[in-house]
């Protein structure tokens, strides 16, 4: 789900933030595309000021959300270099909720009569 399937340039991100990108979106490949997009909003000379582990690689596949991620929050919880702690903690809530989004989308359902359970 791109920014210009929900309203246009990014004028839109008024109006649609990041958060809701990645509940619109319904399926892995959708959070893949919101998650590139986001990578592609931040400043580049700030994410150049990222140490290496925290600088963003591509994003092929959901394993690399997943990964990156791990590694932004990793980095969080032991360096807390204030040149970085703005971008780093953009960059950790998105990813975090990308993350979390994803393993919504890739929760089993559960079975129809499980669900006939709770509402009968």
């Amino acid at each position: 789900m791109l920014l210009d399937q929900v309203g246009g340039t990014g004028e839109a991100m008024s109006a649609v933030t990041w958060p809701q990108l990645l509940m619109q979106a319904s399926s892995p490949r959708d959070v893949l595309a919101v998650a590139r997009e986001f990578t592609a909003s931040i400043d580049a000379r700030a994410l150049a000021r990222l140490p290496a582990k925290c600088q963003p690689a591509k994003l092929v596949d959901p394993d690399d959300v997943m990964e990156y991620a791990y590694e932004l929050v990793r980095h969080h919880l032991v360096d807390r270099d204030p040149r970085v702690a703005e971008t780093l903690d953009r960059l950790v809530v998105f990813f975090s909720q990308a993350t979390a989004r994803l393993s919504q989308l890739n929760a089993p359902l559960p079975p129809a009569r499980e669900i006939a359970k709770l509402f009968g």
